[in-house]
C-alpha cells in the first residue's frame, strides 16, 4: 500500500516538480516515475521546454506539463532568461520538493529552487557531460557540477562508477551523496523481451532487407560524437573484412549538438552494409533483429540501452565507460574494452558473432540479471523513498491511505 502524503499542518497534497531540460529526456527517464509519484498521492509537475511530447506524457501520466524553453547548449543570455521563468514557473506552483536532472536543466533548475527557498531540492545525476569535453568548457561544466551539487540538499547518483567518479572530482561531501539507486528508470522486462521468432520481428527483418544468414551488429542512442559513432564505424569496417555477411544496425537519429563527423557519417549514409532506421517510437523489436549489441558511448551515468538488450537476451560489447562498467558485467553479460580502442572493440565484436553459444550464455544471464536488479517498479519506489525521507526531515509527514487508489 503506498502512502499518501501531506502536509502535517495543512493537510494539502505535496507537490513535487520534476525539471529536464527536453521532451526527449521526459520520454527516457520521467513516465514510469511520474506515475508511480502521481500513484502516490502527490501532486506532481513537470518542467521542460515545449514539445508536443511533453504534453502527451503529461496526460498519460495525469500530471501537469509546465513548458519552459530551456536550451540544452551554453547561451549566458538565454540561459538568464531560461532561469527567470523557471523562477517565475516555481514560484506560482510552490513546490515542497524540486527534482532536476539532465545538465542545463539542472544548473538553472537548482539556482531556481534555491532563490525560491523550495523546502527539498535533489540534483539526479544521470551523466557526467564533463568527462569528454576540454579546456575552458570543461571547467565551465565542472563550475556547473558544483553550482548545482551546492544548491542541492542531496545529490542522488544512479550508479557506482559515477559516484566514485563525482566524490574523487569533489563535486560534493559524501555525505551529501546518495547512491544506493541503480539505474534512472529501470527496464520492463515484458516489453523488451527475447522473441526474435515472433511474426512482428520476422515481418521487421523483411522490411529492413535482412537476409536469413546476416548477422546483425546492433546500437540503440543518440548518433553523437560521445556515444562513439565513429569508433563504431572503424570497428565495423574491420568487422566486415572477416564476416563480409555482416551488417550494422544504427537505431536512433543524427543530432546538431556533439555531431558525428561529417566523413563518418557520409561513410554510414552511403554504406550498403549500415541499416540506418532513424528513430523509432518502439525499439524493443528491433534488439531481437541483432546477434551482438554494441556501445561504444564515451559517457554514461546507467545506461538502459545495454539493459534493454539484456532483457531482450542480447550481450553488449561496449567501451569500459563511466556507467557501462555496472550495466554490463566483463565476460559475464557481454564484453569490455578499453575507451576509444575501436581495434578492440572489433576483436569482441567478432568473437561474438563467432561464438554463438558463448553469445546465448551471456544473453540469458544479462536477462537474469535485468529481472534481479533493474525491474522499473523497484527503481521507483526507492526514488520515492528517497522523496519521502526528505519531506519527513522538512516537517511534512507521511500519512497512511488505505485506498485502492494508491496501491502498488
Amino acid at each position: 500500500m503506498r502512502p499518501k502524503l501531506t502536509h502535517d499542518s495543512e493537510r494539502e497534497r505535496l507537490r513535487i516538480v520534476e525539471i529536464v531540460t527536453d521532451a526527449g529526456s521526459v520520454v527516457a527517464f520521467l513516465p514510469g516515475h511520474l506515475r508511480y509519484l502521481q500513484q502516490c498521492g502527490y501532486d506532481v509537475y513537470v518542467i521542460s521546454s515545449p514539445s508536443r511530447r511533453l504534453t502527451e506524457i503529461a496526460e498519460n501520466c495525469q500530471v501537469t506539463a509546465v513548458p519552459v524553453d530551456i536550451p540544452r547548449e551554453i547561451s549566458p543570455l538565454k540561459d538568464a532568461f531560461a532561469l527567470f521563468r523557471l523562477y517565475r514557473a516555481l514560484r506560482r506552483i510552490r513546490p515542497h520538493l524540486v527534482a532536476v536532472g539532465t545538465p542545463k536543466a539542472s544548473l538553472l533548475g537548482m539556482l531556481a529552487a534555491r532563490l525560491l527557498g523550495a523546502p527539498v531540492r535533489i540534483y539526479k545525476v544521470f551523466g557526467l557531460r564533463f568527462e569528454t569535453c576540454r579546456g575552458f568548457k570543461r571547467r565551465l561544466l565542472e563550475w556547473a557540477e558544483i553550482v548545482t551539487s551546492a544548491c542541492a540538499q542531496r545529490v542522488v547518483s544512479i550508479s557506482p562508477s559515477m559516484s566514485s567518479h563525482y566524490l574523487k572530482g569533489g563535486f560534493c561531501q559524501p555525505a551529501k551523496l546518495y547512491d544506493k539507486i541503480v539505474s534512472s528508470h529501470g527496464v520492463n522486462a515484458q516489453v523488451f523481451s527475447p522473441r526474435r521468432s515472433s511474426p512482428q520481428v520476422a515481418a521487421l527483418r523483411r522490411e529492413l532487407g535482412i537476409a536469413d544468414d546476416e548477422q546483425i551488429i546492433g546500437f540503440v542512442g543518440r548518433m553523437t560524437r560521445d556515444k562513439g559513432i565513429g569508433d563504431l564505424r572503424a570497428a565495423f569496417r574491420i568487422v566486415q573484412q572477416s564476416l563480409p555477411r555482416t551488417r550494422l544496425l544504427l537505431i536512433g537519429q543524427f543530432e546538431d549538438g556533439d555531431p558525428v563527423a561529417s566523413a563518418v557519417r557520409a561513410e554510414l549514409e552511403s554504406d550498403p552494409r549500415v541499416i540506418l532506421t532513424g528513430a523509432v517510437r518502439d525499439t524493443s523489436p528491433y534488439y531481437n533483429l541483432m546477434d551482438v549489441f554494441a556501445f561504444p558511448s564515451y559517457r554514461e551515468g546507467l545506461p538502459n540501452a545495454p539493459l534493454e538488450a539484456a532483457c531482450s537476451e542480447i550481450p553488449t560489447v561496449g567501451f569500459a565507460a563511466t556507467g557501462t562498467v555496472d550495466a554490463v558485467v566483463h565476460g559475464e553479460t557481454g564484453w569490455l574494452v578499453p575507451v576509444g580502442d575501436s581495434a578492440a572493440l572489433a576483436e569482441r565484436l567478432l568473437h561474438s558473432l563467432k561464438h554463438p553459444q558463448e553469445r546465448m550464455d551471456q544473453g540469458r544471464a544479462g536477462r537474469q540479471r535485468a529481472l534481479r536488479d533493474f525491474l522499473p517498479e523497484g527503481v521507483h519506489a526507492h526514488f520515492e523513498r528517497v522523496y519521502r525521507t526528505l519531506l519527513n526531515e522538512n516537517g511534512y509527514e507521511a500519512l497512511p491511505e488505505a485506498t485502492s487508489a494508491h496501491a502498488a
